[in-house]
C-alpha cells in the first residue's frame, strides 16, 4: 500500500486536501481513541505517510519512486512525448494512435501529465511512456 492510499487521497491531491484527509484520519485512529491494537501501528502508518507527502521536496522524491516501482512491471512499447498526441477540441482530450487501431487518450484537465505517465491502450495490452 503506497503513501496516499494509507491518507485515502489521490496522487493529484493538493496540500489541502492531503491535510484534512490526515486530520480526519488522525482522528479515527488515535490510539487514545481506538482500544484495538492495530490502532496504534494504523496511527503511526498514517503519520509517516503524512511526514512525506505534506514536504513538496520528500513528495516529487517519493512519486518518482513510485513511478519507478509500478512501472517496473509494466513492459513499455514505445515512449513519445505529450507533442506527439494530436488535440481533439469537441472531445477535450489528447489522442495518440496505438498499432492496433485504437487510441491512447489524455483528457485535457487531466493535470498528471506535468509528469511522466504509463498509459494502456483502450482496446490491447500495449503500454507507452509519456514522457513529459
Amino acid at each position: 500500500m503506497n503513501y496516499y492510499q494509507i491518507l485515502q487521497v489521490s496522487k493529484n491531491a493538493t496540500q489541502e486536501e492531503i491535510k484534512q484527509a490526515y486530520q480526519n484520519l488522525v482522528r479515527k485512529h488515535h490510539p487514545d481513541k481506538n482500544l484495538e491494537n492495530e490502532g496504534s501501528e494504523k496511527f503511526l502508518e498514517i503519520d509517516k505517510a503524512y511526514k512525506i507527502i505534506k514536504d513538496p521536496a520528500l513528495r516529487k522524491i517519493y512519486d518518482s519512486e513510485l513511478f519507478q516501482k509500478e512501472s517496473s512491471h509494466l513492459i513499455i512499447h514505445n515512449s513519445v512525448t505529450k507533442k506527439d498526441f494530436t488535440y481533439d477540441e469537441e472531445e477535450n482530450i489528447y489522442y495518440y494512435e496505438c498499432k492496433c487501431g485504437s487510441f491512447y487518450t489524455i483528457d485535457n484537465n487531466d493535470n498528471s501529465t506535468s509528469e511522466d505517465i504509463i498509459l494502456s491502450c483502450d482496446e490491447c495490452s500495449l503500454n507507452i511512456l509519456v514522457k513529459n
